[in-house]
């Protein structure tokens, strides 16, 4: 499957690359059958892009934005229908483990953490199985 190259040091200070990230975001989900969503909402600065993506199991919603101090910076907040493993995802709330919040400090480990846990999502992996414990 092809994916989108990005510019040697990629940052999203530069539309080309806002654009480009956006669009390796959709390749991604659709390479993992999820709904991938890029879009603007009213009001927005015209250096944001918003993307959402959501397989049905695992889904986030985060902003591509030239104007915070930490450009390349991204916190992504992954919400779950399934309990998610700790072993996957960093941050899963411990209580019912199916909310997960994880940083990301640069576009190549936000795209290559998107594809891992869309994977991990289709494969099973990224969710605690729970055993039956005879009585």
């Amino acid at each position: 499957m092809s994916r989108l190259t990005l510019p040697t040091a990629p940052t999203t200070r530069h539309k080309a690359c806002r654009e480009s990230v956006a669009n390796q975001v959709l390749l991604i989900a659709s390479i993992y059958g999820a709904v991938g969503e890029i879009f603007r909402r009213h009001g927005d600065h015209p250096r944001e892009i918003h993307a959402r993506i959501d397989d049905g199991r695992v889904r986030v919603q985060f902003t591509i934005n030239s104007q915070v101090q930490a450009p390349n910076v991204f916190v992504l907040p992954w919400v779950s229908n399934r309990a998610m493993s700790p072993q996957y995802m960093a941050e899963v709330n411990p209580v019912h483990c199916m909310k997960a919040t994880h940083v990301y400090g640069s576009i190549g480990e936000l795209i290559s953490s998107i594809d891992s846990v869309l994977s991990r999502s289709k494969s099973g992996a990224l969710f605690l199985s729970y055993e039956k414990v005879a009585p």
